[in-house]
C-alpha cells in the first residue's frame, strides 16, 4: 500500500498511523485492522509489535478499522498491509485507486494504456 492509501479509500486509522513515503524504502512496516489486534493480542495493545510473515521480520506502526478486503463475504477477518515499495519487481500485480470529484471516465484517457482495467 502507499500513503495516503487509508485516507483515500476512507478507513479510519484507530492507533498509530498509516504508511508514508519512507515506508516506501522499507518493507519492515506493516499496519494491522481491528479484527489481528482483537485475534492476535487480545486486551492488549498491538503498536510497537513484531511478528514474521514469510521468513520477514514486520513491526505494526498502525491499526485500522476493520472492512471488506475483498469479497462481499469477507467480514471480521484479520488482516494486515504491507507498503508498496519502490523495489516491488516481486509483486505479480500492483492496483492503484483514485478518489475524484472529477468524472471518472476522463481519468481513465489520461492513464497509460497497460495500467487500464481490463475487462
Amino acid at each position: 500500500m502507499s500513503p495516503n492509501y487509508f485516507q483515500t479509500l476512507g478507513i479510519a486509522v484507530r492507533r498509530g498511523r498509516g504508511f508514508e513515503e519512507p515506508d516506501t524504502k522499507n518493507e519492515a512496516v506493516v499496519v494491522i485492522n481491528d479484527s489481528m489486534a482483537r485475534h492476535y493480542w487480545p486486551g492488549r495493545d498491538p503498536f510497537g509489535k513484531r511478528f514474521k510473515t514469510g521468513s520477514k521480520s514486520v513491526q505494526i506502526v498502525g491499526v485500522v478499522k476493520t472492512t471488506r478486503s475483498s469479497y462481499l463475504w469477507d467480514g471480521d477477518e484479520p488482516y494486515f498491509y504491507s507498503a508498496m515499495t519502490v523495489d516491488h519487481k516481486n509483486t505479480p500485480e500492483a492496483h492503484f485507486l483514485v478518489r475524484t470529484a472529477a468524472d471518472p471516465g476522463t481519468l481513465v484517457q489520461i492513464l497509460p494504456a497497460d495500467a487500464r482495467s481490463r475487462p
